[in-house]
């Protein structure tokens, strides 16, 4: 039998095939595979929405909230900046940390530039917990510092 755990509100709230007129019975519980790609879909809306706060004054933040939910603008950051590098890793932990509860233990890896120099290479790390569940995760990013975009790739299986 499969690790199902209790799907969360907002997986109930949100319409993934919205051109579908015929809506299924709403998602009580997931698989262990529903729920990796519930986490990833939040890692792509939290860390592809900007904070409206500048990086220093989120730093003087002891907590953040939902009006501090996101990132800063990444065009503060230099991608082949290593200070830079260790700053971004830092705020990508705090946000995951503070905005994704299903994600224990966050650690942020720089891999490093991509071919093109424009974008960074980096590694999220974590401890998926949900109900019963407790399994080492990564979700690997590519930031495109002057495009503004992360993109989060999904787990493999």
């Amino acid at each position: 039998m499969e690790t199902r755990v209790r799907s969360p509100l907002f997986d109930r709230l949100v319409d993934l095939e919205p051109r579908v007129s015929a809506e299924p019975r709403p998602l009580r519980a997931l698989h262990l595979r529903g729920l990796r790609e519930s986490v990833h879909r939040e890692l792509e809306r939290l860390l592809n929405t900007r904070s409206s706060l500048p990086v220093d004054r989120l730093a003087e933040r002891a907590e953040l909230t939902v009006l501090e939910y996101g990132i800063p603008d990444l065009s503060a950051y230099s991608a082949g900046s290593a200070e830079d590098q260790g700053l971004l890793a830092g705020v990508i932990v705090r946000a995951v940390t503070a905005f994704e509860p299903r994600l224990r233990g966050v650690k942020v890896a720089v891999l490093g530039l991509k071919e093109d120099q424009r974008c960074l290479r980096l590694r999220i790390d974590a401890v998926l917990t949900a109900d019963e569940v407790a399994e080492p995760v990564s979700f690997p990013m590519v930031v495109g510092v002057k495009s503004g975009t992360v993109e989060v790739q999904p787990l493999a299986d």
